[in-house]
């Protein structure tokens, strides 16, 4: 129910409170929806969000809230391209995406020189 909710909606709002990590966040982006997160130094989530790319981080006022939302609903096209940069960002933070990463990283590193494709067949990883 709550994912059909989320799909159903443009933006996900999170402001100041006791989820530190920002979940509630990425599972909005996880839905295509932008976020619009308040700025606070006890919290993970403004740190996480390229403000202006893949969501708004605004100050934690009434009016700037208001504003952040007013700015980004009023432009369809801005909110299409958020969306777009909201679902690449849920992506880079996949496991296996990650994973495939340090893969990369440490196939590099097992032989300088030696090609990430030729040690993945070689090694039988891919």
């Amino acid at each position: 129910e709550k994912m059909s909710l989320l799909k159903g909606s443009t933006v996900v709002v999170v402001t100041e409170s006791d989820e530190a990590f920002g979940v509630a966040t990425f599972e909005g982006q996880a839905a295509g929806l932008v976020p619009v997160v308040v700025r606070s130094p006890d919290r993970a989530t403004p740190a996480m969000i390229h403000d202006g790319v893949d969501g708004l981080v605004c100050e934690p006022t009434a009016e700037a809230l208001a504003s952040a939302l007013a700015s980004l609903l009023g432009d369809p096209f801005r909110i299409a391209l958020m969306r777009a940069a909201a679902l690449e960002a849920v992506r880079r933070r996949d496991w296996q995406w990650i994973s495939r990463q340090m893969e990369t990283v440490y196939l590099e590193a097992a032989r300088p020189g030696e090609s990430v494709e030729g040690r993945a067949r070689r090694l039988s990883w891919r």
